[in-house]
């Protein structure tokens, strides 16, 4: 194998030299043919000799992940899955283990890309022995779904009081890895795990970080602001604050439960006003004049008084805590709507001074 491809080699210079008189005298036209059939063989040889050594340094590779995965260690075998992956990416027995090592491990969102990319691979792939993969790697990515925990991470530009400003430049950074501005904003699908979330503001370095726990099947969304100079600030120095969006849903959550005792206890002031007039109407069976003067008591008259006298309390009590409940719950969504607590330190010449707004 080495001594064709020095040949060939040799052959290449020779070939390049012809344009040289004194080489094409040297070389005979039958010679000049064999050199082009003897390096078009060797380079029809080569790769088919690539390709066979591939397969199988993949195939060992592949044997050495599924010891490791029957011994129970699969988060090494994922591994040695991804190198024979990568040695020989038509072995997609190699995808399909480490979509399965994956999802063992409750590494969801790693283990629902891998099948998502068996799926993808098999659409070109007529290997019988992949026969029902395809199935495999739908039900698979179906499955995992509702476990995959998303991260959300917006960049808000704000001037000290709050204002929208024209975007400032920054580097974001999610576990040391640069986070590209074009995924910004978009649910990024993550293992649940823990997450830093690094911005650093240009030129002048300024620095903020968050760190997020995601659980299974979490969403959760982080805004980062970037303050810039304005009136109140002309200094020029961008700072920097984060937030995650907490406080304004808590709020709102407030307010709609709110709303839905005032709704509730409006329901029971309205079934207290029926009793109060029920009782009223079987009061004035006993006595028709009761409104206006004293007739003969029974037990029956006394029952249907308690009762008118119990229901009225009720509808007062009810009624009282029904437009409270409406009306401050109306207010806190209207107050809160759109709005999130947030705060910052801006770093300037003249010391460290602290902005913010609830």
């Amino acid at each position: 194998m080495v001594a064709t491809i020095s040949r060939t080699i040799v052959a290449f210079r020779r070939i390049a030299s012809l344009g040289d008189d004194r080489h094409r005298k040297a070389w005979p036209p039958w010679r000049v043919v064999a050199s082009y059939v003897g390096v078009a063989v060797a380079c029809a040889f080569v790769p088919s000799r690539v390709r066979a050594d591939a397969a199988g340094d993949a195939r060992d590779l592949f044997a050495r992940g599924r010891g490791l995965r029957l011994q129970g260690d699969c988060a090494s075998a994922v591994a040695v899955f991804r190198r024979a992956l990568e040695v020989y990416p038509a072995g997609l027995g190699s995808l399909r283990n480490i979509a399965e090592c994956e999802e063992s491990t409750a590494h969801f969102a790693s283990a629902r890309s891998a099948w998502l990319d068996l799926g993808h691979a098999l659409l070109t792939t007529r290997d019988p022995k992949y026969d029902g993969w395809a199935l495999d790697a739908e039900h698979g990515a179906m499955r995992l779904a509702p476990k995959v925990a998303t991260l959300t991470i917006d960049v808000e530009t704000v001037t000290a009081d709050g204002q929208t400003a024209s975007p400032a430049p920054y580097e974001l950074t999610v576990n040391g890895e640069r986070l590209s501005t074009n995924l910004v904003g978009a649910p990024l699908e993550r293992d649940p795990g823990r997450y830093i979330v690094r911005l650093v503001a240009a030129p002048e370095g300024t620095t903020q970080e968050r760190v997020v726990e995601l659980a299974s099947g979490d969403n959760r969304r982080v805004v980062l602001r970037v303050m810039v100079a304005n009136a109140t600030n002309p200094t020029g120095s961008p700072a920097v604050s984060v937030h995650e969006e907490h406080g304004a849903n808590a709020m709102r959550s407030v307010a709609w439960v709110t709303v839905g005792v005032g709704g509730a206890s409006l329901i029971g002031a309205a079934i207290a006003l029926a009793i109060r007039q029920s009782a009223l109407d079987e009061l004035q069976g006993y006595c028709p004049s009761y409104a206006t003067t004293k007739c003969a008591w029974s037990s029956g008259a006394q029952s249907a008084e308690d009762r008118g006298h119990l229901a009225a309390t009720l509808f007062n009590v009810f009624g009282v805590v029904a437009l409270v409940g409406v009306a401050g719950g109306v207010v806190l969504l209207s107050t809160h709507r759109g709005r999130s607590q947030h705060a910052a330190l801006v770093v300037g010449p003249v010391g460290l001074s602290a902005v913010g707004s609830f």
